[in-house]
């Protein structure tokens, strides 16, 4: 089991989180409100799968201001007026789909909205350190099975992984810059790429993702169609990516740490086919009858995707603490339970004991 008060280093820290009032933003606002940190997120006011930070109300731990990251002016302005220590980048396009119907806006998100935070950073007269999650889409996949390392060479094959990658490189540039400049500036800053695998968990409701459309169909007796079902992905717990994460920014305590990029994946036990995964999401829920139809896919994506996580166990001591079916189990009982009336809120807080231990 991780343990939470490791993590005292936080405790009245400014910490920012862009995206903050996304999926993956919202189970880091409130693992980060349990260390004491001050939060601050920044999060687009025309977001629609906000469902879980609305309905937990985590905007009275994490005050949002919203604006685009592709607004330079107002995201430097909410740096600089808050001098957070340490960001989370989660704003982005996150969907291959919608990267696709609309590759400009992808890129424009997902690349310049990027440059735009690490430019703001680098102007910014106080120490501040960057984490940036991408996508474990971001490597040049020969479709070989193999499980991919830092180190292996980046591209992208459409337009959400490639505006990934090129995020990538940005942050690579400026990290570079910044080195240059560190003869001329006192200000200590770091800029680390995050690669997670396929992310799941309570209070999923984002378009487009299987969860939501898993619970669609065991609740409405309707097929669950799949538009890709034969693709290898590497499934995990939101709280053990989100784990990590704050398991690196611990580690940048250390002045003299720093490493380019980390991966974040589970076991190799835990790379299932989507038809599979959807299988054991179907008979946890109890439905078995429920049917899965296949449905003829125009939009490109890798058909086997494996992360290796070994440095991250060296550098940090992170391993994953849910299985894939440990995992199915708590989203489940997550989503039972909210239609049964209990909160978003205290379900979050529920999976948060169940992983760290009893929590404040």
């Amino acid at each position: 089991m991780a343990n939470l008060k490791k993590f005292d280093c936080f405790k009245g820290r400014t910490i920012g989180i862009t995206g903050n009032t996304g999926f993956k933003g919202a189970w880091l606002s409130l693992l980060l409100n349990q260390t004491g940190a001050n939060l601050i997120g920044f999060s687009n006011e025309n977001f629609t799968n906000d469902k879980l930070f609305r309905v937990a109300e985590l905007n009275s731990i994490c005050p949002t201001t919203y604006g685009c990251v592709t607004d330079y002016e107002k995201l430097k302005s909410w740096i600089i007026g808050n001098k957070p220590q340490l960001i989370f980048h989660f704003a982005a396009e996150s969907i291959v789909s919608r990267a696709q119907n609309d590759p400009r806006n992808a890129f424009n998100t997902n690349l310049m909205g990027t440059v735009n935070l690490l430019e703001a950073v680098r102007q910014a007269d106080f120490n501040c350190d960057v984490i940036i999650a991408t996508t474990d889409k971001v490597y040049k996949n020969d479709e070989r099975g193999k499980a991919f390392k830092e180190s292996d060479v980046l591209a992208g094959s459409e337009p959400y992984s490639a505006s990934k990658v090129c995020a990538e490189f940005a942050a690579q540039a400026y990290q570079n810059l910044i080195l240059q400049e560190l003869t001329t500036s006192p200000y200590r800053k770091r800029v680390i790429s995050v690669r997670a695998g396929n992310v799941i968990g309570g209070g999923d409701w984002s378009q487009n993702r299987i969860i939501p459309h898993c619970i669609e169909a065991c609740l409405g007796d309707v097929p669950l169609v799949l538009r890709n079902p034969d693709a290898i992905r590497p499934w995990q717990h939101v709280l053990d990516a989100t784990h990590g994460y704050m398991l690196l920014a611990r580690h940048l305590e250390d002045q003299n740490f720093y490493i380019e990029a980390l991966n974040f994946g589970p076991y190799s036990s835990d790379f299932l086919s989507v038809e599979e995964f959807a299988k054991r999401f179907i008979k946890c829920w109890g439905t078995e009858n429920t049917e899965i139809a296949l449905k003829n896919s125009k939009i490109v994506e890798s058909k086997i995707l494996k992360l290796d996580s070994q440095l991250s166990r060296e550098l940090l001591g992170w391993a994953p603490t849910f299985s894939v079916s440990m995992a199915i189990e708590k989203i489940v009982r997550w989503h039972k339970g909210y239609q049964h009336g209990y909160s978003a809120i205290d379900l979050m807080l529920s999976d948060l004991t169940d992983f760290f231990g009893e929590i404040s």
